[in-house]
């Protein structure tokens, strides 16, 4: 056995909390290794001197530290259980204004396009209704008018702006 893996172990050799195998490792490497037994030496003497020593009493006010820094990290774990909470909730109501945007958006530019086409559609069928002044014609201009109203009433009831 090396001496760094003794030393790593010595104090719970010392306080009889290895056993079988390693135990016995230990002592023969502590008869053989002087530096190791020195090691071994101090350190009981050490915990030999420590359990003669009379227990401190900690003053009064070292429970109202603890208390008090165990209350504030609780209080930091609540607010910043809070704080992540409300950032959250307000990321989602942010995507769900912007998608709802976004869809309202997309109408409106769909049926902004749609004025578009059906202006030049009733602009051909004016002049066509001047060359031929027939019935079906005018129905159709009537139809596509009505279709126009339709579609800026659509505009104006997603609150389109263009």
């Amino acid at each position: 056995m090396r001496c760094e893996e003794v030393s790593e172990n010595l104090s719970f050799y010392i306080d009889g909390e290895i056993k079988g195998k390693m135990r016995k490792d230990i002592s023969i490497h502590l008869k053989k290794c002087e530096r190791c037994k020195k090691e071994a030496s101090d350190l009981r003497l050490i915990k030999a001197e420590t359990r003669s020593l009379s227990p401190i009493e900690p003053p009064d006010w070292i429970w109202f530290n603890i208390k008090n820094t165990l209350w504030r990290q609780r209080l930091f774990k609540r607010v910043f259980a809070i704080a992540s909470a409300a950032c959250l909730a307000i990321v989602i109501v942010g995507s769900l204004f912007f998608i709802r945007t976004s869809q309202k958006r997309a109408k409106t530019d769909i049926a902004f396009e749609r004025l578009k086409t059906l202006d030049e559609a009733i602009e051909e069928c004016r002049e066509s209704l001047r060359v031929n002044p027939n019935a079906r014609v005018r129905k159709t201009l009537y139809d596509m008018y009505k279709e126009q109203v339709k579609t800026i009433n659509l505009i104006y009831s997603e609150g389109g702006e263009q």
